[in-house]
């Protein structure tokens, strides 16, 4: 008896995502250097030798090599095999909740962008307009081909979201007398907006602040970060709106019953 059509689909979505995870891992080590993201071929970073095809598959190699470049055996960060494996997963996910639909690649996608936003922010504290560019075009066209949203739905998403975090910057600034949000995170925000629309947009404001204190203000209280030192706030966007786009209709109903009971 074969397999099943879907778990067939499945399978190569793992691949596809593991493939994809191993060139976002080109993406977020060369774009903050700004060097090109498909010249040089892959290399080690430490001795330089290029990376022979059969020690670039994704997830297996990291295994088989122990986590070591061949040549200089220099350890490999554990992140590559991890943002390979993310990705694989979060493709099979969002299969397994749409189906083939235009939400499955409107959340796919997303998700994708959304990790190496994070990763870069994490690294660096900065946000590619790159990567923000690429993600506004997916937007917008899965907005105007799609039948997820309409493409007012996305631009309003796209403006609530983005002025916001725009308005809340310009307070936290006159309050604290410091920039208190980079530009960044406002323009993440706007590009996550065409991608969710303006109602789960609010819900993805409210999340993304309840997680990024919950996480800051237990970072502060372990000793481990101090009051008003600045940190990384993209991946708490980046969580809030994933959060909210995908469960922000069933996370509503649940408080709406509950609410009204």
């Amino acid at each position: 008896m074969g397999m099943e059509p879907h778990i067939l689909f499945s399978v190569w979505l793992f691949f596809l995502g593991a493939a994809l995870g191993s060139f976002l891992n080109v993406v977020v080590y060369r774009l903050p250097r700004g060097e090109s993201i498909f010249r040089p071929a892959s290399h080690c970073p430490n001795c330089d030798k290029p990376v022979k095809p059969y020690d670039n598959i994704p997830i297996l190699s990291w295994l088989l090599l122990g986590a070591k470049c061949r040549n200089c055996k220099e350890p490999i960060s554990m992140r590559y095999p991890f943002v390979e494996l993310a990705v694989a997963i979060w493709f099979v996910w969002m299969f397994r909740l749409f189906g083939l639909s235009w939400e499955f690649a409107n959340f796919a996608i997303l998700g994708v962008l959304l990790l190496a936003v994070s990763i870069v922010d994490i690294d660096t504290q900065l946000i590619p307009d790159s990567v923000l560019i690429v993600g506004a075009v997916f937007g917008l066209a899965f907005a105007f081909y799609g039948d997820a949203m309409t493409v007012a739905e996305s631009l309003t998403g796209g403006a609530a979201m983005g002025g916001t975090f725009f308005l809340i910057a310009l307070i936290g600034e006159k309050l604290m007398k410091k920039e208190s949000m980079g530009f960044g995170d406002i323009k993440l925000s706007l590009m996550i907006g065409l991608f969710i629309g303006w109602k789960m947009a609010i819900l993805a404001i409210f999340f993304s602040s309840i997680f990024a204190s919950v996480v800051g203000l237990t970072a502060i209280a372990l000793g481990k970060m101090k009051f008003g030192k600045p940190f990384a706030f993209g991946p708490f966007i980046a969580l809030g709106a994933l959060v909210s786009g995908i469960w922000g209709n069933l996370i509503l109903d649940a408080y709406l019953r509950w609410a009204f009971v």
